[in-house]
């Protein structure tokens, strides 16, 4: 894979976002550039928009020829007629410092919601989430870059210590075993540290969830006859937070003990390596300055990456920070928008050609969606939950599924509802008051990069007006086929 591309695959001056986007994803789906795209991960139209807003510095839609200009100028190296890979990077982490972490989390809760569609209709916590998945990529990425270029270093100094070896006529085979014992050791240690790192934020994650969940279970249970069915939901989201606590707890206990054997093993092993190689080198000045200036390299690699990881972690920081910022706010404002509070449920059930031979109930399904529409709170990632309370909420079900994915196996068994297959996006939003959509664990939309969550998916129910409500209410109702299933209500 190529380190750099043509500038012009990817900028041009007066492009407007549109176009700009075209030759972004363009240059995505070539083959040698995959790898490149890949930190975005299923976030590359929201990064494209990011990157956009951050070379369109004056914000008129459009890249001048003074804009285009200035870009080139801040590129990493003399040619700027190329754009790196780490031109990208750079790129992208500006315009995220722009947008999320140039404020304090109040201050970007309020800019989030500045625009009027109030906390209930706002996807701002999903934003977050898809700028937290990007950071995480882009760490991963970063990480296993360096791993990658400090050992081209590495055996490039086995080389030349084996060729030292050669020359002095001494065998180099106990040194080529000890190193390949230490590649291995090195190896090992790499992946179960970046496991450990990645379940120690997940239990971080999961922690905090419990927190949030435990304010809010204790805030309703101030009216529990009142607030019945949303206590039942919230604790069974408490149980499954803590069951993931008490997993991911053992995972670490494990792993950190497999890294501290590894760790002992591996630094053995490179002293018995070094001395190896010591003895191979013993009065062979020239080979010695060799070997020190690819040690400096990897010193040097180090510290440049430790600078980005500290950049791009600091930034996750940041967006976490906010996201528990947003969710809290969401969760103790009761207020309804006169958007919401105007929803009407007149599309019927003749609107929609796959409900032909369906006995639809316009009871059932507006009392489902009537539920849903005074129970939102904006989108703050328990879709699953707050449909669950709905079903149950208005009498026509218990189904409660830990990811909203499971949740098509149990409605399948509800006699309330009845599966039936929608053959368009049109389609889907004329469906009435009270279906319910269940996505599939990353389901992408028909020609579209957007997708939901790849490891719960998400579920909602449609309001009869081309809106869906989960936690939050959206007019962006996905047709993802063959990655979703739809549950009408039934007499």
């Amino acid at each position: 894979m190529p380190d750099k591309f043509s500038l012009n695959d990817l900028f041009k001056t007066g492009l407007d976002k549109d176009k700009f986007k075209a030759g972004f994803l363009e240059s995505k789906n070539k083959a040698e550039m995959e790898e490149v795209f890949s930190i975005f991960g299923e976030n590359i139209e929201g990064s494209v928009d990011n990157i956009f807003s951050e070379v369109d510095s004056d914000g008129d839609g459009k890249i001048s020829g003074a804009e285009f200009d200035a870009v080139k100028a801040r590129f990493s190296d003399t040619n700027q007629d190329e754009i790196s890979t780490n031109d990208i990077k750079a790129l992208y982490m500006s315009s995220v410092t722009k947008k999320y972490g140039t404020a304090n989390p109040k201050q970007m809760y309020q800019a989030a919601m500045s625009g009027g569609a109030g906390t209930l209709s706002s996807d701002y916590v999903t934003q977050l989430d898809t700028q937290a998945e990007t950071l995480n990529n882009l760490i991963t990425e970063r990480k296993t870059a360096s791993e990658k270029k400090i050992q081209e270093y590495k055996d490039a100094i086995d080389e030349i210590t084996k060729k030292a070896a050669k020359d002095k006529g001494i065998s180099s085979e106990e040194y080529a075993e000890q190193t390949q014992q230490t590649k291995d050791l090195q190896n090992k240690y790499d992946t179960k540290s970046r496991e450990l790192e990645q379940k120690e934020r997940e239990l971080e994650q999961a922690q905090q969830k419990e927190k949030e969940l435990q304010r809010e279970l204790k805030s309703l249970e101030a009216e529990p006859e009142k607030n019945q069915t949303e206590i039942e939901g919230i604790k069974y989201d408490i149980d499954n937070v803590k069951n993931t606590i008490t997993s991911l707890t053992s995972s670490i206990n494990d792993l950190k003990s497999e890294i501290k054997s590894t760790n002992e093993a591996l630094k053995a092993s490179i002293k018995k390596q070094e001395q190896i190689q010591k003895n191979i080198l013993a009065n062979d000045k020239e080979t010695q300055a060799k070997i020190k200036e690819l040690k400096d390299k990897i010193e040097d690699e180090e510290k440049s990456a430790k600078a980005d990881l500290e950049k791009y972690e600091n930034e996750r920081s940041k967006i976490d920070n906010a996201r528990n910022f947003a969710i809290q706010e969401m969760r103790s404002s009761a207020a309804q928008s006169s958007e919401q509070q105007q929803l009407d449920f007149s599309n019927s059930a003749a609107n929609c050609a796959s409900l032909k031979d369906v006995n639809y109930s316009a009871e059932k399904g507006e009392k489902l969606a009537q539920y849903m529409r005074n129970h939102v709170v904006g989108f703050t990632g328990y879709c699953s939950r707050h449909v669950s309370n709905g079903i149950a909420g208005v009498g026509l079900g218990k189904e409660r599924a830990p990811s909203a994915h499971m949740m098509d196996t149990l409605l399948a068994k509800n006699s309330n509802f009845k599966e039936i297959t929608v053959s368009s996006k049109e389609e889907l939003k004329s469906l009435p008051a009270g279906c319910i959509i269940v996505y599939e664990a990353g389901a992408r939309e028909a020609g579209s990069n957007r997708s939901y969550n790849a490891k719960h998916g998400h579920i909602e129910v449609t309001l009869g007006d081309g809106t869906a409500a989960s936690d939050g209410i959206t007019r962006n109702i996905r047709y993802t086929p063959g990655q979703m299933h739809v549950f009408v209500p039934v007499a």
